[in-house]
């Protein structure tokens, strides 16, 4: 039996090549295809990385230092139903710490796997070249994707064949695990996304920390700068900065987010006739905004002009609610 994994899981990060187009190019390589034929014949594409994780424990040490990693990958089947899509060369990970850390691209530490970074493209390079160096023709650095894929820790991945030939143990990614509680309907005030950014960066220890931190990041992590910002503020001062969600006012969940919502309370989903029928018996608890609910939202925004966004006023708030995972369910940044 293999031991089930005692680490966390993380989050690979590197470049994926079509499933087509790896098996072409390591046909091309002299010496990988007598251990296909020797060690894995009439194998199903399926044992692929595993027979490339074979070849790469063969290789001379000065050779197999240059030569990646690899897991398999599949576009859009998290199931893993079927033979991976691509084959993912692994650069770097981070530590997978929630489904919200890996789906929402706004979260704190989403910079971390999502983002491209000039180191990442040179050792795509430097990987293109050995390949170009073992005989491959037929590959350039354009042909590989940005990728990122969770799955179990270095440690606890079961290499193929690192100590048999024989094929049992297939490198697979790691389901994520689903939430466990129900999910909830967030009450708070919007704000526009561009109105956010200029607000944020009128306060100097915001702009400071993105400048520090996170230059060159684009536009739509700036709500993963805020949560990270926020993390960083005194207890004083964070008890007053209110906690915040992307907000898709078409529902879309596409590209960058159309609002910012800064919360409040929440009330728990019981269906979708909740969520939606405004005639609901507890439509009341989410769709009425409250006295409270002003204090808190000119609270907030006095906080703001105090750390000097000064550029947006109560009355740009807008009243809102959306639905999204219950808070233990998120990544908390208090």
């Amino acid at each position: 039996m293999i031991p089930p994994p005692t680490r966390p899981p993380v989050i690979y990060v590197g470049y994926k090549l079509p499933m087509a187009k790896f098996k072409a190019m390591m046909d091309e390589i002299p010496t990988y295809k007598p251990v296909l034929e020797s060690e894995f014949e009439g194998l199903p594409d399926v044992f692929l990385p595993s027979v490339y994780t074979r070849w790469r424990r063969k290789l001379p040490p000065t050779l197999r230092a240059r030569a990646p990693q690899v897991l398999g990958y599949w576009e859009d089947d998290e199931t893993h139903s079927g033979p991976c899509t691509h084959i993912m060369f692994l650069l770097r990970y981070t530590t997978y710490k929630g489904e919200e850390q890996y789906r929402n691209p706004e979260h704190p530490d989403a910079f971390k796997f999502r983002f491209e970074k000039d180191s990442d493209v040179r050792c795509r390079d430097l990987f293109t070249k050995f390949f170009k160096s073992q005989g491959v023709a037929s590959v350039t650095p354009i042909d590989f994707t940005y990728a990122f894929a969770a799955g179990d820790h270095p440690k606890d991945r079961v290499d193929s064949f690192a100590t048999s030939t024989s094929p049992t143990v297939i490198d697979t990614l790691s389901m994520i695990p689903p939430p466990t509680r129900p999910p909830v309907i967030y009450v708070g005030y919007k704000l526009p996304m561009a109105q956010f950014k200029v607000m944020m960066d009128e306060i100097p220890s915001f702009k400071a920390l993105r400048e520090l931190e996170y230059v060159g990041l684009p536009d739509k992590f700036i709500l993963a700068i805020y949560n990270r910002w926020r993390q960083k503020l005194p207890s004083s001062l964070r008890q007053r900065s209110p906690d915040a969600l992307a907000y898709w006012e078409d529902e879309s969940y596409e590209s960058t987010c159309s609002d910012v919502l800064f919360l409040l309370r929440y009330t728990t989903q019981k269906s979708e006739e909740h969520y939606r029928n405004p005639e609901h018996p507890e439509a009341f608890k989410f769709r009425v905004e409250t006295e409270s609910d002003i204090r808190c939202r000119d609270v907030f925004t006095k906080f703001f002009q105090s750390q000097s966004g000064t550029s947006v006023t109560a009355d740009e708030f807008t009243y809102a609610f959306f639905p999204g995972k219950h808070p233990k369910d998120r990544i908390r940044w208090t």
